[in-house]
């Protein structure tokens, strides 16, 4: 019940649907912490890179989502140069950004996530098969895209939840 009727309240208030429930996905336990993360997604939407960030979340979660074996990532399992190079990024970036994260400055920590992961993610997929036949391998992988969304959609918000990509997807090839 308290869940329905926030998200009407904030419906009412002119917030789009799936930027409140991608902010409803990450949590809304704490209202002021809640309408935080709403009024930096409103901003970040009219960001000139809001469809690279919506993309990174919505492609490290979608491979995370089948992830069935939960722990660390290994970094003997690591033997692609750009799944070690990711997970080097992640490891020397993931303290700033969840710094930005608990000072609540999350416009900050939305732009340093896109800007540290945007291209690498890309690359990564681009060059590496996520779901090969070795389990292990796999799995690995799978744990190292889960922890890079979860960085971001496990305190800020889910953007796989985001379903106006095409209007943003049309600013991003005109730029």
């Amino acid at each position: 019940f308290i869940s329905e009727r926030l998200q009407r309240m904030v419906l009412d208030e002119g917030f789009n649907y799936d930027i409140v429930r991608s902010a409803m996905a990450a949590g809304f336990e704490n209202l002021t912490d809640f309408r935080l993360r709403l009024e930096a997604l409103r901003e970040l939407s009219s960001k000139d890179y809001w469809a690279d960030l919506v993309t990174v979340v919505e492609r490290t979660y979608n491979i995370g989502k089948k992830l069935e074996v939960e722990g660390d990532v290994d970094e003997s399992l690591l033997t692609e140069p750009e799944e070690k190079e990711l997970w080097d990024v992640y490891e020397k970036n993931r303290g700033r950004i969840a710094a930005l994260i608990d000072a609540r400055d999350y416009v900050a920590a939305s732009e340093d996530f896109v800007k540290t992961f945007s291209e690498i993610v890309h690359r990564f997929f681009d060059r590496v098969f996520v779901n090969v036949e070795d389990e292990r391998l796999r799995n690995n992988r799978q744990r190292m895209l889960k922890k890079i969304n979860l960085l971001y959609s496990g305190k800020i918000a889910d953007l796989s939840q985001i379903v106006e990509k095409e209007k943003w997807s049309q600013r991003t090839k005109t730029m």
